[in-house]
């Protein structure tokens, strides 16, 4: 059995949602904190070796929005296509800010998706509630990009590193199938 150590991500059965922040419903905070807490998840998932390299950036939108876009790369050929939206609810050099558009999208590269948490597309009658995620039947293929979709309570979204954490489980439990080989940026989709 293969053990992950990702700050308090122990073991591969963990459900992440059981972790108390993930519990706790968003709360608005200053920019500065909000991008030194997602630095510091970051630099824990390199760390641990599941994440091999990202090239995520923040956006300024106007006065209102920030955005952070870009990829993070994985072992197994894994690329999580990350885009999200914070709403800035004051003016300054560091604002309140509170995420509210969120898109996480796990893919095997050649293969398909394995798992995606958004609320950025219209509701259809499989997507009937703003909060959801996308499970994918394993192995991934090419042609089902909906997967089985599900509600999520807006107050057990996953953080970005706990996404990377259930994608992480994904891949130790299919290891032997995926393999070591990173995924990189000339795996890349073009847009």
């Amino acid at each position: 059995m293969k053990i992950l150590v990702i700050g308090v991500f122990q073991s591969k059965e963990r459900n992440v949602l059981s972790n108390t922040k993930a519990l706790q419903a968003r709360l608005p905070v200053r920019f500065s904190a909000y991008k030194n807490s997602h630095n510091k998840h970051m630099a824990q998932l390199m760390r641990a070796g599941f994440v091999v390299h990202y090239d995520l950036k923040w956006l300024g939108l106007g006065d209102k929005l920030i955005k952070l876009v870009g990829h993070i790369f994985c072992l197994g050929k894994i690329i999580i296509r990350v885009s999200k939206e914070l709403e800035s609810q004051s003016l300054g050099l560091d604002p309140i800010v509170l995420p509210f558009l969120y898109e996480y999208n796990a893919n095997v590269y050649q293969q398909g998706d394995i798992l995606r948490y958004d609320n950025t597309h219209e509701l259809t009658e499989d997507c009937g509630d703003y909060y959801h995620r996308h499970t994918f039947k394993w192995p991934p293929s090419r042609g089902d990009s909906k997967g089985c979709s599900e509600s999520v309570p807006a107050n057990q979204w996953p953080y970005l590193d706990e996404f990377v954490y259930m994608v992480a489980e994904i891949y130790y439990e299919h290891e032997e199938e995926l393999g070591k080989d990173p995924a990189t940026k000339s795996m890349l989709r073009p847009q």
